[in-house]
């Protein structure tokens, strides 16, 4: 029984890593493309924008999206092995 355990516990462990990992990078992405196309607006575009509104948008949405997909790829390997 404790050798399953000692299993369950090291496969957790994995894949919360694997889950944080991939979420990083999905997030790093996601801002690079956001960046991208924020750096392609035109002056016009721009300036109907507030410039805190688009740093928060890269920064705090982002990091809630990272954040959503890091507990979704915890629950969806867990569920099935459950």
């Amino acid at each position: 029984m404790l050798l399953v355990t000692g299993f369950g516990a090291i496969g957790a462990a994995g894949r919360n890593i694997v889950a944080s990992r991939v979420s990083q990078r999905f997030g790093t992405e996601l801002r690079n493309d956001l960046f991208r196309h924020i750096q392609s607006f035109d002056f016009t575009t721009l300036d109907r924008f507030d410039k805190a509104s688009l740093v928060i948008r890269i920064t705090n949405d982002v990091t809630q999206v990272q954040n959503f997909a890091n507990g979704m790829m915890r629950v969806f390997v867990k569920a099935p092995l459950l």
